[in-house]
């Protein structure tokens, strides 16, 4: 989970941990105990990997439409106009064809001179126009949404340290939104979207119920409409969001925030993560996707029931295995967060979710690409997402989802076919229920490795599925 903490010298998103006095979680920060979603299917469940698993699809059914929305990634870097302009860093990112830049730093509300991700000019108390220009310039050319996070108020507007907002600074925090609005769709006409604070749930009410003290959900849901009261009033046509929960499972707290704010709300962002430890098996984290689809349904039922009448979206715009740096994991960078990212797009689709954007696009522990701009494994996942599964959606299911995972899409006449081996060993899959390119060629994508390997396939009705990998049929 991406903010809450002030970064320091790292280039990656920083977490404090629980291990000693000097290192303890500062009130609102996310810690294993407040990032790491509930297990869903139980690790030590197993089922024989002998035996075929049959998929089918049934394609004179449509059954939902996706976008590049529905499988972007979230902007980590590109607040520093230098990575902004960088070729290679351009060119990784319109080779995954997002259709969501979520902007996220936690330094962003750092001094512009100090940090490279800063874009506030600390002395002027204001915020640095000219740096905020060069570093979205950088980007103008790629398609797509841009949706700015502003994670949290300034120092000056936090006399006591207590990292709630004062009293006294409510307004002037709202002003200072607007003016960001005003400098971006105003002044420079981008037209961009804008999403009020970042995990502050955390601070306003899940510390607090954990400590048995009243809880803040009202406070917070007032901050955010007197930023999007002073936002719209420069810009009534912004779309507004947030507030980025931690987690998506303190429902009522959510449901309390989006009824105090429906009006101004546009859509209700949250953040979900698998794991915090090296140790958990992949099948454990795996099978995470799954309650993570379970709260993306709960959520779209408290919205449709609490909010009648009134389309207010779903941003999961942050998920990935780790909720913390520290542990380095390394599933996050290979094949199996390929697989991961594949499960909980599927998962997360199929439950209601209209923009999922993975945590994150470039850094040395979470990034679809490392911090000298080279891709990795799952970075492909968005390439053949948003190049084969936009469209419409048909409905498809395995005989065994415990070990394989089917998606199916169309458009402009043509068919795709997405797998999902999940399991350690490789699977045999019976696809006549398919009916995938039936007398005509296949191309097959593989990605079970670094790097895609793409080949032609003769439809002979089966076909063995690499261990942890993701499988494209295009016809």
């Amino acid at each position: 989970m991406m903010t809450r903490v002030r970064k320091w010298a790292l280039t990656f998103t920083v977490f404090t941990t629980l291990l000693s006095p000097e290192s303890r979680a500062k009130p609102g920060e996310a810690n294993a105990e407040t990032a790491v979603l509930e297990s869903g299917v139980p690790a030590s469940t197993e089922e024989s990997t002998s035996g075929t698993t049959r998929v089918s699809v049934d394609w004179s059914v449509v059954s939902g439409k996706s976008t590049s929305r529905s499988f972007s990634v979230a902007i980590f870097s590109a607040f520093d106009p230098v990575e902004a302009g960088n070729a290679t860093y351009l060119e990784n990112l319109r080779y995954m064809r997002l259709g969501v830049f979520r902007y996220h730093h936690a330094g962003l509300m750092s001094d512009s001179k100090a940090r490279p991700q800063g874009w506030i000019d600390t002395e002027a108390r204001a915020w640095d126009r000219e740096k905020i220009r060069k570093a979205l310039d950088g980007l103008e050319g790629l398609p797509g949404e841009r949706i700015i996070n502003i994670p949290e108020w300034p120092e000056w507007m936090d006399a006591n340290r207590d990292r709630f907002l004062d009293d006294d600074q409510k307004q002037n925090f709202a002003a200072l939104c607007a003016d960001l609005v005003r400098i971006i769709n105003v002044e420079q006409k981008r037209g961009f979207s804008f999403e009020i604070t970042n995990e502050l749930d955390g601070l306003y009410w899940l510390d607090l119920k954990k400590k048995g003290l009243p809880e803040r959900t009202e406070e917070l849901a007032a901050i955010y409409n007197a930023c999007a009261k002073a936002m719209k009033e420069v810009d009534p046509r912004v779309r507004l969001g947030g507030p980025a929960l931690t987690r998506p499972d303190s429902l009522e707290n959510a449901r309390k925030f989006a009824v105090l704010t429906a009006e101004n709300l546009d859509f209700l962002s949250f953040h979900m993560y698998a794991s915090g430890s090296v140790k958990d098996s992949d099948r454990a984290v795996f099978s995470k996707t799954d309650t993570m689809a379970r709260h993306v349904k709960a959520l779209r039922e408290m919205l449709t029931r609490e909010v009648p009448g009134r389309n207010i979206e779903l941003h999961c715009n942050e998920f990935n295995i780790s909720w913390t740096w520290k542990t380095k994991e390394p599933r996050m960078t290979n094949v199996k967060g390929a697989v991961f990212d594949a499960l909980a797009l599927i998962a997360m689709k199929d439950a209601g979710l209209d923009v999922a954007c993975a945590w994150n696009e470039r850094d040395g522990v979470y990034g679809k690409m490392d911090s000298e701009e080279k891709l990795r494994s799952p970075a492909h996942v968005y390439h053949f997402m948003n190049t084969l599964m936009v469209g419409d959606l048909h409905p498809a299911s395995s005989s065994r989802p415990i070990r394989v995972r089917a998606m199916a899409a169309s458009s402009g006449g043509e068919r795709t076919l997405m797998l999902v081996n999940w399991s350690s060993e490789p699977q045999e899959v019976d696809l006549a229920g398919a009916v995938v390119g039936q007398g005509s060629q296949v191309k097959r994508i593989e990605l079970s490795g670094d790097d895609p390997v793409i080949s032609e396939w003769q439809n002979t009705g089966k076909m063995l599925l690499p261990a942890q990998s993701v499988t494209w049929l295009k016809s």
